[in-house]
């Protein structure tokens, strides 16, 4: 179970907490994570307004839109996770 004070890193697959409390400067970490969380909320966001225009919808070849709808879900995952790590940061 994740706790308090942990470093967090997430893949497609995996999220790993590694105990660092002492360790590191948690203000740092936070500050990292914040920079993680604009940087895949705007991907997220591109990927939506992609997903959600009719024209590439429309156009697209499915493979590519079935594509876009994994790598929507990846970054979903994603968001969620490092949402929790912040949380658990704070305390």
């Amino acid at each position: 179970m994740p706790r308090k004070e942990s470093a967090f890193a997430v893949t497609a697959d995996m999220e790993i907490y590694i105990p660092l409390e002492g360790v590191i400067d948690i203000s740092k970490e936070m500050d990292r994570l914040n920079k993680q969380l604009k940087n895949v909320s705007s991907d997220l966001d591109a990927k939506n307004k992609k997903l959600s225009n009719r024209n590439f919808m429309e156009k697209a070849d499915p493979e590519v839109v079935e594509e876009q709808k994994r790598l929507k879900e990846e970054l979903s995952f994603k968001l969620e996770k490092i949402e929790r790590a912040r949380k658990l940061l704070e305390g």
